[in-house]
């Protein structure tokens, strides 16, 4: 957020998202909610996470 890669708000919360969100599709893979082969939850879970950083990207021309 100092770096205005992500959009400023609270510091704490976002990461806990970021955390929980990373953390529940390993947690759902683990468990075999998720079944599919390794490299294929590997990309699965590196685009879901690359969706999830853009939400969170900061906006050019953002006024905030």
């Amino acid at each position: 957020m100092d770096r205005r890669v992500l959009q400023s708000d609270d510091v704490a919360q976002t990461a806990l998202s970021i955390w929980a969100h990373a953390h529940g599709l390993s947690t759902l893979y683990l468990c075999g909610r998720i079944t599919v082969p390794r490299a294929t939850f590997q990309k699965l879970y590196m685009r879901s996470l690359d969706r999830l950083l853009h939400g969170l990207a900061e906006r050019t021309g953002n006024k905030s």
